[in-house]
């Protein structure tokens, strides 16, 4: 496997933790500063993510070829539970 791809696959995880973090760090800002501005703009950098996530999605795909379906990523099932959390 070449560096690109670990390198996409890592992001791909990173990007996972990200966005499931999101509402947790959300709530972290606490309740007196969380308003509509603050959710605005969460919701911006969780819709980046899941485009940059789509995005690597397909790079990785095209790298794979033939052997996507049978790739350690596909029976991870990350694209899926990654979706389902945004």
């Amino acid at each position: 496997m070449s560096m690109d791809l670990n390198a996409l696959l890592e992001s791909q995880v990173e990007i996972h933790g990200r966005i499931s973090r999101s509402v947790d760090n959300l709530k972290k800002m606490g309740s007196s500063n969380i308003n509509l501005s603050a959710i605005e703009t969460r919701i911006r950098i969780m819709d980046q993510m899941w485009t940059k996530f789509e995005s690597q999605h397909d790079l990785i795909r095209a790298a794979f070829k033939e052997k996507f379906r049978d790739s350690e990523y596909t029976k991870s099932d990350l694209f899926e539970k990654t979706e389902s959390t945004y």
